[in-house]
């Protein structure tokens, strides 16, 4: 075999990985879309013993149609197919409780199994899980609330670790789906992440704003 049909067999290869690997979508319209999340907006609701009733109004109207699009694989300007999601917006927003019911939407539609957490235990499960295997977080899909809320280094029996930051540069090296919220903007991440991880969120993340007055009564 000469060195082109080798390459040629490569190619043939690669391509049909990249295939097999494809996001492949849900051909689920608008308003069937809205009405899965608005149920899984109650059901989550529920769950945190919370009385308020989820509204998509003028505030919310523009995120929610940017996560159906990505959800379904529809061009939008401004969302890319190939990064992940970060929802920001003010206190009371409602961008955890959006993103919440997302994930769980995406959950039973994908069968693509979402690992959550607040950014505040993060470190916790973090070294929990890092000393088992040092890969548990390179891969699956991760959400992480509250973005910029975590405790920057956590010092283990001398061993020094950045959990959320040591994870997204991790997520960043694999293009792993990653989704987040955050109460800060993107400049304000980069600050607190510092200027090379933060400058990869451009290419890691669409963000999402969530506008508006607190929505909590």
């Amino acid at each position: 075999m000469n060195i082109q049909e080798i390459y040629k067999q490569r190619l043939t290869v690669l391509n049909k990985v990249e295939a097999d690997n494809k996001r492949k979508y849900a051909p689920i319209s608008y308003k069937d879309f809205e009405s899965l999340l608005i149920v899984e907006a109650e059901i989550y609701q529920r769950s945190i013993k919370r009385p308020d009733k989820f509204i998509i109004d003028k505030n919310n109207k523009d995120a929610i149609d940017s996560l159906y699009c990505y959800f379904v694989g529809k061009e939008k300007r401004g969302i890319s197919l190939t990064k992940g999601i970060c929802a920001i917006g003010g206190y009371g927003s409602g961008k955890t409780w959006t993103m919440q019911a997302y994930i769980n939407l995406w959950d039973q539609i994908y069968r693509k199994i979402f690992f959550k957490a607040h950014c505040k235990q993060f470190p916790k499960i973090f070294l929990k899980h890092i000393k088992e295997n040092e890969n548990y977080f390179k891969l699956r899909p991760l959400f992480l609330d509250e973005l910029g809320k975590d405790e920057q280094v956590i010092n283990d029996f001398g061993t020094k670790y950045n959990p959320v930051a040591d994870t997204l540069v991790m997520r960043y090296d694999s293009n792993s789906l990653t989704l987040a919220t955050s109460n800060f903007k993107q400049s304000s991440l980069q600050e607190i992440y510092g200027e090379t991880l933060g400058d990869r969120f451009k290419e890691m993340f669409n963000f999402i704003q969530f506008s508006g007055d607190s929505r909590r009564k």
